[in-house]
């Protein structure tokens, strides 16, 4: 079993310490992030994306989609023209000038998921 890996982060509401395997995408919105999870909360917290993906890209299941989402490849259902459906039904879109890039990404983490 992998070693888990933990983000301390300040949210608007206090201080989290969350688990990167139950972080399903973050998204930009407003000079805000907001970090959905498994559990269906949604953290809120002040802080740039470029920032977090820095922090978070430990992981390599976590990928940039755009300018405005990081995703947890774990929790994709699959991939649908321009977008990456997620286990939940919610659907983040992929920039056209990116999605070749992405389902390259999808695919080689479903290849070494199934490795394993």
């Amino acid at each position: 079993m992998e070693d888990e890996v933990f983000l301390s982060l300040a949210c608007v509401d206090g201080m989290y310490r969350v688990c990167t395997r139950e972080i399903v995408s973050i998204e930009s919105q407003n000079h805000y992030l907001l970090m959905k999870l498994s559990s269906s909360e949604t953290l809120k917290l002040r802080r740039k994306l470029p920032q977090m993906f820095e922090e978070i890209q430990v992981c390599p299941e976590f990928i940039r989609v755009g300018a405005s989402y990081i995703v947890n490849l774990s929790f994709v259902r699959k991939i649908s023209g321009n977008a990456l459906e997620m286990r939940s039904g919610a659907k983040i879109p992929i920039p056209r000038r990116s999605s070749e890039n992405v389902q390259k990404m999808y695919m080689d983490f479903c290849r070494k998921e199934a490795l394993k």
